[in-house]
């Protein structure tokens, strides 16, 4: 009886192993470049509500926790490793349209954000951009 668990238990062991490894999600550069797209989206809703004093005010509130999420992201793209030569033409393909349309919003968006007589939004805006420089 013991030697028939002994012979089980490196089987079961390994069977084990393997299934929890795979358990979860893992990440790859398209979900990173999807999630971090997501966000930009956000930024540019949120900076396009900021047309006044009061806009303003909630949109620096959302660029702040945006701040947390691109750190999120840019530690998760850290571990992930920077993509091969062919990773970053394919994602450039499925996601370059995407990328190019909220650029462009993020742009207009930033051209129209007010902040009378209130910095915070700019000072959001600033620490997001220090975030956004580290990621690689």
């Amino acid at each position: 009886m013991i030697r028939a668990i002994r012979q089980l238990a490196l089987p079961v062991s390994v069977g084990l192993a393997l299934v929890l490894s795979s358990c979860g999600e893992q990440d790859t550069h398209g979900k990173i470049l999807a999630d971090t797209l997501t966000l930009l989206e956000e930024l540019a809703d949120s900076l396009e509500k900021a047309a006044e004093k009061e806009g303003a005010r909630s949109a620096s509130e959302q660029v702040l926790r945006l701040v947390e999420e691109f750190e999120e992201i840019a530690d998760r793209s850290d571990a992930v490793g920077k993509p091969s030569a062919d990773t970053k033409k394919a994602l450039s393909e499925k996601y370059g349209e995407r990328r190019t349309r909220v650029l462009a919003r993020l742009e207009a968006a930033s051209k129209r954000a007010r902040t009378p007589g209130d910095n915070r939004l700019i000072t959001s805006l600033q620490r997001l951009g220090e975030v956004w420089s580290s990621l690689p």
